[in-house]
């Protein structure tokens, strides 16, 4: 497995998890936001989440959150 298809499927369950967690709480699906914190993550990683559809990152460094 390459590193994207890790990233994906990492994804797939962490999304999987959450949804469980909200309908485990009595949440409606999608009211909690994952945030993806990118420090220290190279480009690639963060290209890789945005080409699967993840918007919402965190950074605490502006000079990497920048590029």
């Amino acid at each position: 497995m390459n590193a994207n298809d890790q990233i994906a499927s990492n994804l797939a369950a962490v999304r999987s998890s959450l949804q469980d967690t909200e309908r485990n709480n009595g949440k409606q699906l999608g009211s909690v936001t994952l945030i993806a914190i990118t420090k220290t993550q190279p480009i690639e990683t963060v290209q890789c989440l945005l080409n699967l559809g993840h918007k919402v990152f965190g950074e605490n460094r502006v000079q990497e959150a920048f590029e």
